[in-house]
């Protein structure tokens, strides 16, 4: 969200697939040293170092992992000054609020060409979950 695309972007999908596997993650020159610390925490390969993770071990064996009520998250560098409790409120403002003609206005919104595939057929036995669509 902070440069307008994902970390691992490429045009082609197996492009993507190698930038994630390598970890190459590629940052614009506008990203400050605490926006690059986040994302690093954020997408480290270990979940055991990954921020906001925590690893609660069941057995010997089998360890699962849960997230902390982002509490870790909330305390990085990147959020300092953000008011928690005003956030969950809803009480900060939008930096930014588009003008809308109307509801339906998609103005805002890239243009994407319509895909050239037709539509795929649903199995038989599907097509009940989509009877009011």
């Amino acid at each position: 969200m902070l440069s307008g695309y994902p970390p691992f972007y490429d045009n082609e999908p197996i492009g993507i697939y190698k930038k994630i596997v390598t970890g190459i993650i590629e940052f614009p020159t506008f990203f400050t040293p605490k926006d690059k610390h986040l994302i690093i925490k954020l997408l480290n390969p270990s979940i055991n170092y990954r921020l906001g993770v925590q690893t609660v071990k069941f057995s010997s064996y089998i360890s699962n992992f849960f997230l902390q009520n982002g509490a870790k998250i909330q305390k990085h560098k990147w959020f300092r000054g953000v008011d928690w409790n005003a956030l969950y409120r809803r009480q900060i403002p939008a930096p930014w609020v588009p003008l809308l003609k109307n509801q339906g206005d998609s103005q805002w919104f890239e243009k994407y060409p319509d895909s050239a595939e037709p539509p795929k057929k649903l199995p038989r036995e599907y097509l009940h979950l989509f009877h009011d669509f």
